[in-house]
C-alpha cells in the first residue's frame, strides 16, 4: 500500500464522517503512525485491514457454540 494509497483511504473514511485519528484507531495505530503512512505507504497486512475497516468489518472472533450436556 503506497501513501497515495493509504490517504485514498483516510479519504474513503472522511467521507464515512471519521478523522485521521478515529480512523487509525480502527486499525489499532497511534496518530503519529498514521503520519507516517500517508508519506511512507504501509504493509500488506495494514492495506487488507484498511478494506475490512472501509467495509465495516468487526475484528475476527471465533463463534461460540454451546455443547450439549
Amino acid at each position: 500500500m503506497s501513501g497515495e494509497d493509504f490517504r485514498a483511504w483516510l479519504a474513503a473514511m472522511k467521507a464515512k464522517g471519521y478523522n485521521k485519528q478515529e480512523a487509525g484507531l480502527m486499525l489499532g495505530r497511534r496518530p503519529a503512525w498514521v503520519s507516517r503512512a500517508q508519506n511512507d505507504g504501509a504493509d500488506q497486512m495494514t492495506a487488507l485491514a484498511c478494506a475490512a475497516v472501509l467495509k465495516g468489518l468487526k475484528p475476527f472472533k471465533a463463534a461460540t457454540t454451546e455443547r450439549a450436556a
